[in-house]
C-alpha cells in the first residue's frame, strides 16, 4: 500500500487509517478533498470507458457484460 497511497496521500487525497478488522493492517480513507477531485475527473473516466470497453459491445453481447459487471460488483468481495 506504501507506493500506492503515497502520491495521493501527498496531495492530501488519502489518508492512512489503522485498520479496524486487522490491527496490523492499514486503510486508505478517501479525504473530502479526494472526493472533490474523484468527482472532477469522474465525467472524463466514464467517456475513457465507454469509449474503450462499452462501445465494443452491442445487442447480447452488452447484456452479457452488464450481467457480468453487476455481478462483479455486488459480490462483497469474496469468490464467487
Amino acid at each position: 500500500m506504501t507506493r500506492v497511497v503515497a502520491r495521493p496521500e501527498k496531495q492530501g487525497w488519502v489518508e492512512r487509517a489503522k485498520s479496524a478488522e486487522d490491527g496490523r493492517g492499514w486503510n486508505a480513507a478517501l479525504t473530502d478533498a479526494g472526493l472533490a477531485r474523484l468527482e472532477q475527473g469522474w465525467p472524463t473516466f466514464l467517456v475513457s470507458v465507454r469509449r474503450h470497453l462499452v462501445d465494443h459491445f452491442d445487442g447480447q453481447d452488452l447484456a452479457r457484460l452488464t450481467a457480468a459487471l453487476r455481478r462483479v460488483a455486488t459480490s462483497g468481495g469474496g469468490p464467487a
